[in-house]
Formats: structure tokens, sequence, C-alpha cells
């Protein structure tokens, strides 16, 4: 019970940083403004959650993804990854030592995982 109030308090937290007043109605172009979350994958341990943050990237005229990882005690996140073809698929490792996700990275061009 006390680790789901957290996570919606992580969850909350990282929305509330986005979030404005609305002085007028939204727009389809406000919709692609708001971050999405999704995949929130929970540490072993239970005391950090990462997971997928897109973002509208205009000048690419596409959603980017990027993994961010925080504390659940806290509910302070940071930005993991940086690539320019995004990231996703987050999963901890059995230990909560390594994360691991999928890519694109280098000439290759293709997913794989890291």
């Amino acid at each position: 019970m006390n680790r789901s109030r957290s996570l919606i308090g992580l969850t909350l937290s990282c929305l509330s940083a986005t979030a404005a007043v609305a002085e007028r109605p939204m727009t389809p172009i406000d919709l692609l403004e708001v971050p999405r979350l999704s995949e929130p994958q929970l540490s072993p341990d239970g005391r950090e959650l990462v997971y997928v943050l897109a973002e509208a990237d205009w000048k690419a005229y596409k959603r980017i993804t990027h993994l961010r990882r925080g504390s659940i005690e806290t509910g302070v996140s940071f930005q993991l990854t940086r690539g320019a073809a995004g990231e996703s698929t987050p999963r901890w490792s059995p230990d909560g030592e390594y994360i691991a996700f999928v890519t694109e990275r280098g000439d290759d061009a293709s997913e794989q995982i890291y």
C-alpha cells in the first residue's frame, strides 16, 4: 500500500513539473506537447522506478522517448538516456544493478538490447 502511494506520488510529481494553468481551451498542438509516461518498472528492492518519458521533438516531427530513473521515497527523478532515436522497454536486472533497454545506435540502425 505504501509502495503504491509512493509510486503515485512520483508519477504526480513528474507530471506537475509540466502542468500549467489553462487560460484557454486545449488545442491538438497542446495535446502533442503533453509529455507521456509509460512502461514503469519498479526496481527489485522497490526503492526506484525506471520509466519511459515521451516528449514532442518538433525539429524531427516526432515524439522522442528517453528513460528516466526516480526514487520512490523522494520522488526525485533524472534522465538516464539521450539517444537520438529514443529508447524503450526498460527492464531491471534481477539484482537491480543494471537496466536493460531497447534502442537503435550507430550505423546499423536496427533495434538492439543495451
